[in-house]
């Protein structure tokens, strides 16, 4: 059960920071 959350856990920390990171880039232009 701990394992399955802590999983949960790092994918949503994972798309967090994906999100946060992409969405710094397309303010820059970075992605066009």
């Amino acid at each position: 059960m701990t394992d399955i959350l802590s999983e949960v856990d790092q994918d949503a920390l994972a798309r967090d920071a994906l999100a946060s990171v992409e969405k710094v880039l397309d303010q820059r232009g970075a992605l066009r």
